[in-house]
């Protein structure tokens, strides 16, 4: 039995890549991996963590052209709106960097009871992301979790 996900052109059927779908150690270990990385990455600042969410949109424009070409080959998306889906990621990115520190103040709120909230981290974070947004759906859920100082885990769909 073939153990492998392949990335299908849908306007062809040709197969453009397999990949060797992984055990559960495997899984296990990118797990404790994220668990561990969370003790750094969460102690990181504000800062820190938003010049690397600046790095990476930096990343998005210089990929833009690849990325959307390969979301068509391997989606059939047209790349009007693959281009599109990339520009909305970097505008994101641009938005969450300039206010997730005033997103993250300590809010009181006039209760009955009194209570505040204060926003913090809290580990590991799995996405099981859908396959019409791949870039999309990631930079939606990721980039706020990883500034609050949360790790990422991601599960796309098998083709994408």
């Amino acid at each position: 039995m073939d153990n492998s996900v392949s990335t299908i052109n849908p306007a062809t059927g040709e197969i453009l890549q397999k990949f060797e779908v992984k055990g559960s150690d495997w899984l296990e270990k990118r797990v404790s991996a994220s668990s561990t990385a969370f003790g750094d990455w969460g102690h990181r600042t504000l800062t820190e963590r938003i010049g690397a969410v600046q790095r990476f949109e930096g990343e998005l424009r210089r990929e833009r052209e690849g990325l959307a070409r390969l979301m068509t080959l391997e989606m059939g998306k047209p790349m009007v709106q693959a281009l599109g889906e990339i520009d909305k990621c970097i505008l994101a990115c641009q938005v969450l960097r300039e206010n997730f520190p005033a997103w993250l103040q300590m809010r009181q709120y006039s209760t009955p009871h009194g209570h505040s909230v204060h926003v913090v981290g809290l580990g590991p974070c799995l996405g099981i992301m859908p396959w019409n947004f791949p870039l999309w759906q990631v930079v939606r859920f990721a980039i706020p979790a990883l500034l609050n100082g949360n790790t990422v885990l991601l599960k796309h769909a098998p083709n994408t």
